[in-house]
């Protein structure tokens, strides 16, 4: 049986050995340490969202001492930016296409 791509005809065979040979858009590395990154900021939203200005850790933006608040808008932007990196550990795990 033979499958039809484009012009070309290829056999079943020789079509499952090319998709072994292809290569992925990114190097393995570049995956795992994106998905690390969005896991990293994912937690860093959640502390945004559940503590106050004073008790985030000194190094945090928008730690204050006293201030009883919560920085929602620092945990949208931690959530848009942990989001941003699933989509490139998304985008960077697939196949080149030849």
């Amino acid at each position: 049986m033979s499958v039809m791509l484009g012009c070309r005809t290829f056999l079943d065979e020789e079509l499952l050995v090319s998709e072994a040979g292809s290569t992925r858009n990114a190097p393995v590395w570049v995956t795992v340490s994106l998905v690390v990154v969005a896991v990293i900021i994912a937690v860093v939203a959640v502390m945004y969202f559940t503590m106050s200005a004073a008790d985030l850790p000194s190094f945090f933006p928008g730690h204050a001492a006293g201030d009883t608040k919560h920085h929602i808008k620092h945990g949208i932007a931690a959530v848009l930016v942990a989001l941003v990196a699933l989509g490139g550990a998304w985008l960077t795990s697939g196949q080149k296409r030849p």
